[in-house]
């Protein structure tokens, strides 16, 4: 697993250098404090599962921005971002299967972002705002359950891509000629089920979605 993320993350990153040699491309870096929490959708008599509380990880990656016109900007890149999902799980007394009570998840995901942000005029000399909207494709490149459990965990394995809806607003700061500082604040909301098998049958298939409010923070040059 590690060898295809780095395969996956060199492959990507030679693409990503050689469509930014173009003049209306500018290629830069970024790092996003992420929030992240889990939707769950579970219908079943004998248990209950519960999101168990969000978790802060610390995002980084590179952005390729290629200017389409003076208002608007295809935006893309490679993206790292760790995750953890929690789970609460209350079984029924009378449920013959034992679980634990808690559980933890640990994902990582390599993301590709396709959006397109819309930019004002100036708001003040060197600065515009701007908003952003799209889809983005998260590959999975590492997973592992937490390895103090006692009983079997629940989920077997995640899926290994997750879509989610991109939605986002920030500005950008013109502090030379070729560089540019930007802060954005985006909200990623899962659109498919990342559970892809689990250890135990249920009632109904186990449903989770991944959403995360990312704090970004970069440069562009």
């Amino acid at each position: 697993m590690r060898k295809l993320f780095f395969l996956t993350s060199l492959l990507v990153l030679i693409s990503l250098q050689t469509l930014a040699q173009g003049s209306n491309f500018k290629l830069g870096i970024k790092v996003a404090p992420v929030i992240h929490s889990t939707r769950i959708l579970l219908d079943d008599q004998t248990v209950a599962i519960t999101n168990d509380g969000s978790n802060t990880k610390l995002s980084f990656g590179l952005v390729v921005d290629k200017s389409l016109t003076d208002s608007y900007v295809f935006s893309t890149g490679l993206i790292y971002i760790p995750k953890e999902v929690m789970i609460d799980i209350a079984p029924d007394a009378a449920n013959p299967i034992v679980f634990n009570n808690l559980e933890s998840y640990k994902l990582q995901y390599l993301q590709i972002p396709l959006t397109l942000k819309l930019f004002t005029n100036e708001i003040k000399p060197d600065v515009r705002a701007f908003f952003q909207l799209g889809m983005a494709l998260d590959i999975k490149v590492y997973e592992e359950a937490d390895l103090t459990l006692v009983e079997p965990e629940v989920i077997a394995q995640f899926q290994p891509i997750n879509i989610p809806v991109v939605l986002g607003g920030g500005f950008e700061y013109n502090l030379g000629i070729n560089t540019v500082f930007f802060g954005e604040v985006s909200y990623h909301r899962g659109l498919n089920n990342i559970v892809k098998t689990t250890n135990v049958s249920f009632e109904q298939d186990l449903e989770m979605r991944s959403t995360i409010l990312s704090i970004d923070l970069g440069i562009k040059f």
